[in-house]
């Protein structure tokens, strides 16, 4: 994290496929037409607004700051 930024890539890859035949692709003869990616790419961007006064994020309550 820098700046208050975070970041994150992942790539998961379809390694094996075992798909079997449903009942009703033995009914009718066929494999199905189910296509799937052989990669996805994600990338994920965080940014984290840091208040001084205001909202305490990890307790999810407001700061009283300096009052009694």
């Amino acid at each position: 994290m820098s700046n208050g930024f975070n970041f994150n890539l992942s790539i998961p890859a379809a390694v094996y496929r075992n798909r079997i035949k449903s009942t009703w692709d033995k009914a009718n003869n066929r494999h199905g037409d189910a296509a799937f990616a052989d990669y996805l790419i994600n990338l994920r961007v965080n940014y984290r607004i840091n208040t001084k006064n205001g909202f305490d994020q990890k307790k999810g309550e407001e700061l009283h700051i300096g009052e009694d």
